[in-house]
C-alpha cells in the first residue's frame, strides 16, 4: 500500500470517529456525577473564575479532588464563546480523532512492514464501546487516552533514537495525563524506574541524568496541582486514607471489564467471561507456540501496564474503595492490548496458520462484527437522548423551575446536594439529621447511589415532609414548620 494512500486510509477512519462522537452527541454529551464537576469546572476556567464548584456539601469552593486538565481542556472553546456542553463535544471528537491516528503511527513504529496493521489497530479501536463511550460522555479518558498513547509512541522513538527530544515529549505528555487523570503518575513512576536501571546496566559517568530528566519535566505538572492546593485549599488533595481489602465485587468488575472487550453489554456476564477464557486459553498455546520476543520496547510498556493496574489496586485498598477496574479504568490497556495484537500478535496468524489461529480469526471477526453493531446502537442512543443527567428526564423535571422560584431565603436540601446544584443556581444543603429551624424543599432522587423509590418515612416524619412534585428521577417534598 502506498504511503499516501495509507495516509489517507487513516485519515478517513479518524473522521468516522470524530464524526460519530459529533453525531452521537448532537444532543449534548452524556453527564454522569464526575461530569458535573468537570463541566462546571470549564464553565468557571473559561470565565475567569477560576477551577470552582460545587463539592458533595452542595457549598461552592475550589476544586481539589478532581484533577484539572479535561476542565481546562473544554475551558478553551468555553472561552472563545462556545456553550459548555458544546466545548466538551467538540474536545471529545478532536480526542477521538487523535486517538486513533495516534494508534495508526505507533503501530506503524512497531511494524513497518505490516500493510494493514495500522488500519486494523484503527478500526478494532473506533468499534471498541469501550472507548466510544469515553467520548460519548464528559470524561477526562477521553483526552488521557491519546496523552498515554502519545507517551508511549515517544518512548518508542527515546528507545529506537536515545533522543532527549523524544524523552522530554515523552514526559510530557505523561505529565500532562497524571493532572487528566491520577493513574497517569503509575505510568511516570514506571519509566523512572525503567530509565533508571537502563543507566546502571550501562554505566558512565552522566547516569541518571535522563531518569531524573524525564521525572523532573513529567513531575511539573503535578506538582503545580499540588502547590496550587495547598494554597487554595490548604490540602494537596481530599482523598483520606481508608484501608480495605479488595473485594470479590473488585474481581468481578475486572471480568466484566475484559469480557466487554470482546462481547457487547447484553451478552450475559458468564457468556462473554466463558469467550474471555477461551481466546486467553487460544491465545497462551499461541504463545507457547510461536515463543515471539516482545521487544524492549514491549517489556517497557507491560512495567507500566503492570504499574497502572497496581495503582488502581492501591486506591482501592488504601484510598478510594469505590474505585474500581471498570471499562473507564481499563480502557489504556484496551488500547495497548489491540496495538500489541496488531504488532507482536500478528506474526502468529501467519500462513500457514495453526488450528488455534485459525479459531482465534474466526472469534475476532465475529466479536469485531458483534462490537461494531453494539457501537452502532450507542451512537444512535446518545444522538437521540443523552446519558445520565443530559437525558431530558433529568433535564426538563419539573422540580428545578419550582425550586428557582424559592426566595433565596428558604433552605433547599437535596439527598445529593451535590447534583442539585448542577441544575439550580443557589446552595443546596444535605440531608438534615435533625429537624431543620424553618420550612423549607428538599429533593430526593430514587436514581441515584441505589437509593430507595421515596424517602424514607421516619425521615419524611422527622422533617415534616410532604410530596408537592413526583416524576420517575426527582422528587420534591415541602418541609413544614
Amino acid at each position: 500500500m502506498r504511503v499516501r494512500n495509507e495516509r489517507l486510509l487513516w485519515l478517513l477512519v479518524a473522521l468516522a470517529g470524530a464524526w460519530g462522537v459529533w453525531f452521537g452527541t448532537a444532543e449534548g454529551v452524556g453527564v454522569s456525577r464526575d461530569s458535573i464537576t468537570y463541566l462546571r469546572g470549564a464553565e468557571h476556567i473559561g470565565h475567569g473564575d477560576g477551577y470552582v464548584g460545587v463539592g458533595d456539601t452542595g457549598r461552592f469552593g475550589p476544586v481539589d479532588h478532581w484533577p484539572p486538565l479535561y476542565s481546562m481542556t473544554i475551558a478553551l472553546p468555553v472561552a472563545a464563546g462556545l456553550s459548555v456542553t458544546q466545548a466538551a463535544r467538540l474536545v471529545n471528537a478532536l480526542a477521538l480523532f487523535a486517538l486513533l491516528i495516534v494508534t495508526a503511527l505507533l503501530v506503524r513504529r512497531l511494524a513497518p512492514d505490516a500493510a494493514l496493521a495500522p488500519l486494523i489497530a484503527m478500526i478494532a479501536v473506533l468499534v471498541a464501546p469501550t472507548i466510544l463511550r469515553n467520548h460519548l460522555m464528559a470524561w477526562s479518558e477521553s483526552i488521557f487516552l491519546p496523552l498515554v498513547l502519545t507517551g508511549f509512541l515517544k518512548v518508542h522513538d527515546y528507545l529506537a533514537r536515545d533522543r532527549v527530544g523524544d524523552l522530554a515529549a515523552a514526559a510530557t505528555c505523561f505529565g500532562l495525563a497524571a493532572v487528566d487523570r491520577y493513574s497517569g503518575v503509575a505510568f511516570i513512576a514506571a519509566l523512572t524506574v525503567v530509565l533508571a536501571l537502563r543507566d546502571v546496566a550501562a554505566g558512565g559517568r552522566r547516569r541518571f541524568v535522563r531518569p531524573l530528566t524525564f521525572v523532573v519535566v513529567a513531575g511539573i505538572p503535578t506538582a503545580v496541582w499540588v502547590v496550587r492546593n495547598m494554597l487554595v485549599a490548604s490540602r494537596a488533595h481530599d482523598r483520606p486514607f481508608s484501608p480495605h481489602m479488595p473485594s470479590m465485587n473488585h474481581v468481578r468488575a475486572l471480568l466484566d471489564s475484559l469480557s466487554l472487550w470482546l462481547l457487547p453489554q447484553p451478552v450475559p456476564f458468564r457468556a462473554r467471561v466463558l469467550a474471555l477464557l477461551v481466546v486467553t486459553t487460544l491465545a497462551v498455546l499461541l504463545a507457547r507456540r510461536h515463543r515471539a520476543r516482545p521487544g524492549s520496547f514491549w517489556t517497557v510498556t507491560g512495567l507500566c501496564a503492570a504499574a497502572y493496574l497496581g495503582f488502581v489496586l492501591v486506591t482501592i485498598s488504601f484510598f478510594d474503595f469505590d474505585v474500581n477496574y471498570d471499562t473507564r479504568m481499563m480502557s489504556p490497556i484496551l488500547v495497548l492490548v489491540v496495538v500489541y495484537l496488531a504488532t507482536v500478535g500478528r506474526r502468529a496468524f501467519a500462513r500457514p496458520m495453526a488450528a488455534p489461529a485459525k479459531l482465534l480469526v474466526v472469534l475476532f471477526g465475529a466479536a469485531l462484527v458483534l462490537l461494531a453493531g453494539y457501537s452502532v446502537t450507542l451512537v444512535r442512543a446518545g444522538h437521540d437522548e443523552p446519558a445520565q443527567f443530559a437525558s431530558d428526564r433529568w433535564t426538563h423535571a419539573r422540580a428545578w423551575e419550582l425550586v428557582a422560584s424559592v426566595p433565596s431565603d428558604v433552605p433547599v436540601y437535596a439527598s445529593s446536594p451535590y447534583v442539585t446544584a448542577y441544575f439550580v443556581d443557589r446552595e443546596v444543603l444535605p440531608l438534615p439529621e435533625t429537624p431543620p429551624g424553618g420550612a423549607g424543599f428538599l429533593l430526593f432522587y430514587p436514581n441515584v447511589d441505589g437509593a430507595g423509590a421515596t424517602l424514607d418515612p421516619a425521615a419524611r416524619s422527622l422533617l415534616n415532609a410532604s410530596a408537592v412534585d413526583s416524576t420517575e428521577t426527582v422528587i420534591l417534598y415541602r418541609i413544614e414548620r
